[in-house]
């Protein structure tokens, strides 16, 4: 296997822009569909996660600021439907204090990945470069806010500790 980060779950496929304009729910039978997949592939669960809540959107169609008990709650809600069919017993406090802090831990790098896309797409749609610049702008903004969650003193670092191979 690959490195993984100490703390976090192994690699999953995860959807890669897990977020609430890819999850469309159809209103007459409460059914739920997840779209927009050219970014899938193995991934930490967190990084995923923390897309789907993460906070400061600019856009009408995404969400207000996140919630942690929400986050909380979508989190323990995805361990006990997903670790019984993997064979695992569900729950616990101590693996939802674990992969909720796999989720914080993943917020800057979050909002790094979407200022590149950002810049990228300048090149590929120059007639929008202005918008494209002020979301890439946006985007690093939030991440200068948040990457020291990342630095060896934070306090998710201490905790969890450093890359492992």
């Amino acid at each position: 296997p690959g490195p993984t980060i100490a703390g976090c779950q192994q690699l999953v496929l995860g959807h890669g822009d897990f977020k609430p304009s890819n999850v469309m729910l159809e209103d007459a039978n409460g059914a739920i569909t997840f779209i927009d997949f050219e970014l899938a592939g193995p991934n930490y669960r967190g990084f995923d996660i923390f897309k789907l809540f993460r906070r400061g959107q600019t856009s009408n169609s995404e969400p207000t600021p996140m919630s942690h008990a929400n986050l909380r709650a979508f989190v323990e809600a995805y361990l006990d439907y997903e670790e019984p069919k993997a064979g695992i017993s569900p729950g616990g406090v101590d693996k939802l204090e674990a992969l909720l802090e796999e989720v914080y831990l993943f917020e800057p790098l979050t909002w790094l990945e979407a200022a590149v896309f950002f810049l990228f797409a300048i090149t590929e749609d120059p007639e929008h470069a202005d918008d494209w610049a002020a979301l890439a702008r946006h985007r690093w903004e939030q991440y200068e806010l948040t990457r020291d969650a990342l630095s060896p003193n934070s306090r998710l670092s201490r905790k969890l500790g450093a890359v492992e191979a």
